[in-house]
Formats: structure tokens, C-alpha cells, sequence
């Protein structure tokens, strides 16, 4: 997001929460479509991103106001992360604003890619920083740190795979 709409969002925040602090409302957490994957395999990982009854986060082009979610992976050298792949997002209105984003829960698909090198055998830990902008009449930056484990060998799809 460029440096003009954090210094936007940051002054709304401030605004909005006469002790200058609130807690995120969105719920986020990180889920791997496979519990094993061979070297060279591929992958989709999703940040599912949960949100409260009538608060919204945003798609990657927000509309007139907002910024989308982004993911800062932290991972090990085997792993390589893709881009998001975005679900259609809804359009919200509100007294001329128009926005983009989602509302309920979004599940935010990433593929995930193991080196051709990686050792078999081993466990190797997801970690990623999430960070949100989540608005009902306010608008508030959120932000959490999830992580997920995926071991290396015959490929074996996790409890979370039909849903992903």
C-alpha cells in the first residue's frame, strides 16, 4: 500500500478510537492442503481470514477506500510462496464509497512449492505475518502471526485439503 493511504488509514484509525488503540476482530489462520509433499511438489496453502457480523476486509484493489490483505511469509529454504490467488470479492457502498472485499470468511489461496533438494523425512514449519485493514462504521488495521507444518515425503493431503 503506498505511504499516502497508510498516513490516511492510520489518521482514520486514530480518529475513530478516542484511546488510539482497538483489537482486531478478525480471526486468521493458516492452513496447508497437504500433510506430506514429495520433493519438487506443489501445494496450496490458504489464510483463512474470519471475520465478525457486519466487518469487511478488503481485495487486492480496495475500490475507493481500504487496502487489501497482505502476507509476509517467513519460510524455510525448501518452501517457495506464489502469489494469492483472490477470490471474487463483493462490492460494498456506503454514501458514495465504493469498495471491494469480503465479508463472512475468505479464504485466500497461495501455492506453495517444496524444492527438488528438500530432504525427505523432514518436518518444516509455515510461519507468515498477516496484515488486514478491517472496517464496520470504523476502520481498523489488524494484523497476526500464523504458522502450519508440512513434512517432506509421499505426498498425503491434510484434513483441510477438501476445503481448500
Amino acid at each position: 500500500m503506498k505511504p499516502a493511504k497508510w498516513f490516511i488509514f492510520a489518521l482514520a484509525f486514530f480518529l475513530a478510537c478516542p484511546a488510539g488503540w482497538a483489537a482486531a476482530r478478525t480471526q486468521v489462520r493458516l492452513l496447508s492442503a497437504a500433510e506430506t509433499v514429495p520433493p519438487g511438489g506443489e501445494w496450496l496453502a490458504g489464510v483463512e481470514l474470519k471475520m465478525p457480523p457486519r466487518w469487511h476486509t478488503y481485495w487486492r484493489n480496495a475500490g475507493d477506500a481500504g487496502g487489501p490483505t497482505e502476507i509476509t511469509w517467513n519460510l524455510p529454504p525448501e518452501i517457495t510462496a506464489g502469489p494469492i490467488q483472490w477470490p471474487v470479492p463483493a462490492k460494498f457502498e456506503d454514501q458514495g464509497i465504493v469498495n471491494y472485499g469480503y465479508d463472512g470468511t475468505v479464504l485466500l489461496l497461495v501455492p506453495l512449492r517444496m524444492a527438488a533438494t528438500a530432504t525427505t523425512g523432514r518436518e518444516l514449519e509455515l510461519q507468515a505475518t498477516v496484515a488486514w485493514i478491517e472496517c464496520e462504521k470504523s476502520c481498523i488495521p489488524g494484523e497476526a502471526s500464523v504458522s502450519s507444518r508440512v513434512s517432506v515425503g509421499a505426498a498425503r493431503p491434510s484434513e483441510f485439503a477438501s476445503a481448500i
